[in-house]
């Protein structure tokens, strides 16, 4: 770091690196006096030294705190425009509830407090690495903070240059030169602000106008103190030095009830400071092409306000025009950062001399330009940005802070936020994909009967995939569903639920399965809940088992929740046609409804051999060369998709009746998968060199084969694609 600083100050380089420091300094001394005029007037007109010293002093040390530690050099910070704005509006509601002598005592430990409580949050948001959080901040509520506090920086600026007299008082012809002036400053600045000039209008307005306006005064013959009461300089001269970290002692005797009594206060502080840095840093990061560390960013603010605290200083962050100019002046040079909070220093050191320098008019039409830039950004800028009903929202969150006061237009901003979410969050169905039976099934292989049977009865089995968190604003477009489909013509048998995409649920969603339970048991309709992870099982389950009546199965996967479900169709079958479900057919059974052809059963049978399986025996081993051809006779078996450190995959089960090995007949390398049986089975085999053997023998037996098995591959081909094109649609 102190490489870097020597090469800014190196003899290609000190010249524009100085040049940027003086030119973002005067900004932030600028901004600094400004704002303290705008919390320390009215009752607290007398204590605006002691402000100004406050806002230089967090200044400085959060200037060094960035200079060293920021993670996008050159970056220039000062007092904050939004958070004075509220500390403002605060200290002025201060002067009707606390006695005059502890009135600057309380702002000073108010102050203290906000700054260290945002200096403990940004720290603890670095330690936990939330920087990026600014993210997940809905913009239009940022937009309605920003806006409402530039809407208060206006009035606060306002305020200065009328010093309260009424509208009536302002038209007549002495009162004029109060604020025209300043107000055609502000339009000036905020013209210069919106354009590309600005880096080089702005330090000429806050470098020339104080001289020329103090050289006028000379050669009219006004003296200063002429001019501070007729309110053409903000402060006259003053004996006393700038207040700072000696004003601390004073905290002592504050009135601390009403700085409890502002707790909402320091919280807004806090969203206002964290929000604007991490705003402006991203801005930064855009302007400047360079990679800014967020949770760097909060470090360095933390622990500068933190020492800013200790002296009194007011909550300090990125000046962004500061910033921008240093950079573009200057580059982004650690060194220029550096001179920026020196001249803070500087400024401190100076004291009241420097205070005096400053027309009333620059200072409120500084204001003035600060907050209606901030305002007409958040509130015109970014229209493009911003949906029409957003940009009432911010509109709606300005309306409420000029009415009600930025706490409680805060507070309205943010439970009009969750409204507005819940409400169009709803619209979005937490059912993924609707699908039945007929379009996707379990991977269990069934015989021709039973695939023919599930598939004309296929509605009667529904799946909802979930997704997200179910609430009670989506918890009953799942219960709508679910009466439609048991009151539909043709109703279900079997409901299956997907829970594996869902996060969590809430008790609304509970009471809206008791309505579902209800409906099921009316109906006769199993439920099936399918990958519900414990939190969510423990709360559903108890809910289904208080309703009588109500039949339902956990599983730990959608594939075993459809397989339960064919089953429920199946049992129909038991029912109409006895021993239709058996669990053994003979091996000609087997053939019979696979060939077709009599005679060709009767040539094959000699090649096949018969296998006897226990519970657990490996039938094909994953990565082994193909073993041919297996006709299920009795018993159960599984392919399984073996994976390194994770369970076994299930690709499909076998009943009696279906055929094993049908794609090794075709495709050369080694199996995909391992088939284990689940229970006593009996197979035949065919393997491949006894089936070209066949071919040779009996090609028409051979050739019935190969028809049997392109019709299997032809059957899962068009059932997935015909899958796939539900899903996309």
């Amino acid at each position: 770091m102190l490489l870097d600083m020597a090469r800014d100050l190196s003899p290609s380089r000190v010249g524009p690196t100085i040049g940027a420091g003086i030119v973002a300094g005067v900004i932030t001394i600028s901004y600094a006096v400004s704002l303290a005029a705008l919390v320390f007037r009215g009752d607290l007109a007398g204590s605006l030294a002691d402000g100004v010293g406050m806002t230089l002093w967090s200044t400085l040390v959060v200037g060094l705190a960035a200079t060293f530690f920021s993670s996008l050099e050159g970056t220039v910070p000062s007092a904050g425009g939004k958070t004075a704005a509220v500390l403002a509006v605060t200290a002025a509601s201060l002067g009707d509830t606390v006695d005059p002598e502890a009135l600057f005592p309380t702002v000073l430990a108010l102050t203290m407090v906000a700054t260290v409580s945002t200096g403990v949050v940004c720290l603890l948001l670095s330690r936990f690495r939330l920087g990026a959080m600014v993210r997940y901040v809905p913009y239009p509520v940022v937009g309605g903070f920003m806006a409402s506090a530039g809407l208060l920086t206006v009035v606060g600026g306002w305020d200065l240059l009328t010093a309260g007299r009424s509208l009536g008082d302002l038209r007549s012809g002495d009162e004029l030169g109060l604020w025209v002036p300043g107000v055609l400053i502000g339009g000036a600045l905020l013209a210069a602000f919106r354009s590309s000039l600005h880096r080089l209008v702005l330090p000429t307005f806050l470098i020339a106008l104080p001289i020329v306006l103090n050289v006028s005064f000379a050669l009219g013959g006004v003296s200063r103190a002429d001019a501070a009461s007729k309110g053409w300089l903000l402060v006259p001269h003053l004996e006393a030095g700038l207040g700072g970290p000696g004003r601390i002692a004073d905290a002592a005797d504050a009135d601390w009830g009403a700085v409890g009594a502002n707790a909402g206060l320091i919280g807004t502080v806090i969203v206002l400071v964290v929000a604007s840095l991490l705003l402006y840093a991203h801005a930064l990061e855009l302007a400047t092409d360079r990679d800014v560390d967020l949770d760097r960013e909060l470090r360095s603010t933390g622990w500068g306000s933190l020492v800013a605290a200790a002296g009194g200083g007011l909550p300090a962050y990125t000046n962004l025009d500061g910033s921008m100019l240093s950079v573009r002046i200057g580059g982004p040079r650690r060194a220029s950062a550096l001179i920026a909070a020196l001249l803070a220093a500087v400024a401190l050191m100076l004291g009241t001399n420097l205070l005096e320098l400053f027309p009333t008019a620059l200072v409120g039409g500084l204001l003035i330009a600060i907050g209606s830039s901030t305002l007409v950004e958040w509130v015109w800028g970014k229209r493009h940005r911003l949906a029409p009903f957003e940009i009432g929202f911010v509109l709606a969150i300005v309306l409420a802070v000029a009415l009600l006061g930025f706490v409680p237009g805060t507070v309205f901003g943010i439970v009009l936020a969750v409204v507005l979410f819940v409400l169009r969050y709803s619209r979005v169905s937490v059912i993924r994909h609707e699908l039945t039976g007929s379009t996707i099934g379990s991977n269990v292989d069934r015989t021709p009967t039973q695939q023919q049977f599930l598939a004309s009865h296929g509605e009667e089995v529904l799946l909802l995939e979930l997704r997200g968190y179910v609430f009670f604003g989506t918890a009953t477009g799942v219960v709508d569903v679910v009466e439609r489909r048991c009151r539909a013509e043709r109703p279900v048998s079997a409901i299956v639920f997907d829970f594996a995409g869902v996060t969590g649920v809430d008790s609304s969603t509970v009471v809206a399965f008791e309505k579902i339970a209800r409906l099921v048991a009316r109906h006769d309709v199993i439920l099936l809940l399918a990958a519900a992870a414990p939190p969510v099982a423990d709360l559903l389950v108890p809910a289904l088992e208080s309703r009588p009546g109500v039949r339902f199965t956990l599983t730990p996967d959608v594939d075993r929740a459809l397989q339960l479900s064919e089953e429920v169709l199946l049992a129909r079958i038991e029912e109409d046609e006895p021993g239709s479900r058996t669990a053994s057919v003979g091996i000609r059974e087997v053939l019979e409804p696979v060939l077709h052809d009599a005679r060709a059963i009767e040539v094959i049978l000699p090649h096949l051999r018969r296998i006897e399986l226990a519970p657990g025996d490996v039938l094909v081993h994953q990565g082994a060369p193909p073993a041919g051809l297996f006709f299920l006779e009795s018993g159960r078996l599984t392919a399984l998709l073996l994976r390194a450190d994770l369970a076994p995959l299930r690709l499909r089960t076998m009943l009696p009746g279906t055929v094993v090995g049908e794609i090794s007949l075709y495709l050369t390398g080694t199996a995909t998968a391992t088939v284990e049986a689940n229970e006593p089975s009996v197979i035949w085999h065919l393997d491949p060199d006894e089936f070209a053997t066949l071919g040779e023998v009996d090609p028409r037996a051979a050739a019935a084969l190969h028809l049997y098995v392109a019709r299997v591959l032809a059957d899962r081909v068009t059932h997935a694609e015909k899958t796939v094109r539900v899903l996309r649609s």
